[in-house]
């Protein structure tokens, strides 16, 4: 006799569209920020961390990511998320591993 050993285990099923954020997810794209597209330069992104409103991304998720194939270091992703720690809800970052 066959036995379905998954129906009988004790594994939770999870639908991931009730853990999809209900609200609109707001987006910063590194890329915006690279000079030439291609580099990023320390002080003129430490003046934007400076120098933007964090505010705006107050109770709202934020996704971070980069649209280019640049090399961005992890320092920078640090940078952004603990900016926007105390404003925005989970952060959701897109990391390019090479």
């Amino acid at each position: 006799m066959i036995e379905n050993k998954v129906t009988n285990s004790s594994l939770l099923t999870l639908d991931l569209e009730e853990w999809y954020p209900e609200s609109d997810v707001m987006q910063i794209d590194i890329a915006e920020l690279l000079v030439e597209g291609l580099l990023l330069r320390e002080k003129d992104f430490r003046a934007f961390i400076a120098e933007n409103d964090w505010k705006q991304y107050d109770g709202k998720h934020v996704a971070l990511f980069c649209s280019t194939d640049a090399i961005i270091p992890r320092w920078a992703w640090m940078l952004l998320s603990t900016s926007l720690h105390p404003f925005a809800k989970p952060l959701f970052s897109v990391m390019q591993k090479r």
